[in-house]
Order: structure tokens, then C-alpha cells, then sequence
């Protein structure tokens, strides 16, 4: 009779060319389903550049996206949810080809 999404996310930066990866964990009583989506309505599925999966050794629910474009940047959800309701997390995809860009980021996360 639970529902919890149990990490968030917030950010995830990604060289141009490179993988991209979200992750979340999740708890809920029945086991709520996990769908990834990108804006309002584009979902998420295996093709050949995404993989959706679990992580069974991090207990985690994934979202890698290989080489990663300008294009690929916005705004990401997760949707989980069982009978008993459904909750969401945002979280926003930052493409770049800076590397100070990545480092300014990474600095902020210590400060924090």
C-alpha cells in the first residue's frame, strides 16, 4: 500500500557523443511500474541508441542514451506508479562539448 520514488534527480550533463544515463530507485507495495519519458509525451524505449532497463546489483531503473546531440538536451521524467497512485520526477539533460562545463557542475555538487 506504498508508492515512493526514493532518489531524484535533478541534472545529468553529457559530452556531446557520449552516453548519457539516468537513474532512480524506487519502492512501492505492489511493485509500481517504471516508465521514462521525454516532454510530455515522447516515451522512452529500447531501440538502437536508448536502453531502458534494471539495474539488479544497484537496485536501480535506467535510462542510458548513447551518442548524445544537441538535440537530446530537455527535460526527462520518470513515471512510476501502482494501484494505489502514481508519482514523477523531473530531471534536466544539460548537452555540452565544454569540459569546464562539466567541471563547474561537478564543483557545485560539493558545495551542496
Amino acid at each position: 500500500m506504498t508508492l515512493y520514488l526514493l532518489t531524484y534527480l535533478l541534472v545529468v550533463r553529457a559530452f556531446l557523443a557520449q552516453t548519457a544515463e539516468f537513474r532512480c530507485r524506487v519502492d512501492g507495495d505492489p511493485t509500481p511500474t517504471v516508465e521514462w519519458s521525454k516532454g510530455k509525451w515522447r516515451k522512452m524505449t529500447n531501440d538502437a541508441k536508448t536502453r531502458v532497463f534494471f539495474d539488479e546489483a544497484a537496485e536501480q531503473y535506467v535510462l542510458q542514451m548513447d551518442q548524445i546531440k544537441k538535440p537530446d538536451a530537455g527535460t526527462y521524467t520518470v513515471t512510476i506508479e501502482n494501484k494505489f497512485g502514481s508519482d514523477t520526477c523531473p530531471a534536466t539533460l544539460m548537452v555540452t562539448d565544454k569540459e569546464e562545463d562539466v567541471l563547474d557542475w561537478k564543483a557545485q555538487l560539493k558545495k551542496t
